[in-house]
């Protein structure tokens, strides 16, 4: 949620890795990253590039009920990455 209110885009799942992208959007992108964090940077651009985007609902189901929410732990590194992509969206970066 947090992802959602700083890229203003209406989508719930900013980090979803399940995407599809006009290749023309694509090819004009100026994606710099690597790993994960490309996710965020792809939303960024095509923010700034003026797509438009939309969210087709989906359930997860690679892990089981046990298994909870993602126990994924992000370093003050990744979060500085990710806000500066954020900002980018928002046209302050």
């Amino acid at each position: 949620m947090t992802a959602r209110l700083l890229y203003d885009l209406p989508i719930r799942d900013c980090t979803n890795g399940f995407r599809a992208l006009r290749c023309d959007l694509l090819r004009r992108m100026r994606l710099t990253e690597s790993g994960f964090a490309i996710i965020l940077e792809e939303l960024a651009e095509a923010k700034r590039l003026g797509a438009r985007c939309c969210e087709i609902p989906y359930t997860l189901t690679s892990r089981s009920a046990e298994d909870g929410r993602s126990h994924l732990t992000y370093s003050w590194s990744t979060c500085r990455t990710y806000l500066r992509h954020a900002l980018r969206a928002r046209g302050w970066g």
